[in-house]
């Protein structure tokens, strides 16, 4: 089994607080936007997309046509079309911007994460409209809150839920055969 991390551009924050509740106010920061890829003995596990880099026009992210995810991907011999999960820790743009890439995958996010996204009340939470209404024809396996949701049933690929940032955010352990077990946490660890 074999982990890769890619390098999804910046995103630019003007306040911190927007993380850092009731601190850091005013205080900048720039994030980077990952994405991962885990080719498994049982199929390909993309864990977040990124953003689509040939239509965004955020000029709070700094992402380059390169950078999108299946360029990334095909540099090193792999196809969108093969990917068989895609594991969201969450539906902000710049982890989901890329979703409909995936054709042939389903998509693991958490039951309350979907349901926060996509009621119109809160599209004001950081949500992309444009973004969720392309993810409605995804298909999807919906985890419940606390659940732990173990992809391959062998302890390999698990999603736990890290809600706070979002209400039904998630991370993935990954257990590596030489490594050791490694944690991508989306967005509930950027900033101490």
């Amino acid at each position: 089994m074999k982990l890769y991390m890619f390098d999804g551009g910046r995103a630019h924050l003007p306040d911190l607080s927007h993380l850092t509740p009731d601190r850091n106010f005013g205080k900048p920061v720039t994030i980077p936007i990952l994405m991962f890829l885990i080719d498994h003995p049982k199929g390909l596990v993309v864990v977040d997309t990124g953003v689509d880099t040939d239509s965004v026009r955020d000029p709070l992210l700094e992402v380059n046509p390169g950078q999108r995810i299946d360029r990334q991907m095909t540099g090193l011999g792999y196809e969108p079309a093969e990917v068989r999960y895609v594991l969201l820790t969450h539906l902000h743009h710049d982890h989901m911007g890329c979703a409909t890439l995936f054709p042939n995958a389903t998509f693991i996010v958490r039951r309350s994460e979907l349901r926060s996204a996509w009621w119109p009340d809160a599209y004001e939470g950081g949500y992309n409209f444009d973004s969720l209404m392309l993810s409605r024809g995804l298909t999807y396996l919906q985890p419940a809150d606390n659940e732990v949701f173990d992809v391959f049933e062998d302890g390999s690929v698990v999603c736990v839920d890290t809600r706070g940032h979002t209400e039904g955010h998630q991370s993935v352990l990954v257990q590596l055969p030489e490594s050791g077990r490694i944690v991508l946490t989306g967005d509930a660890v950027q900033v101490a």
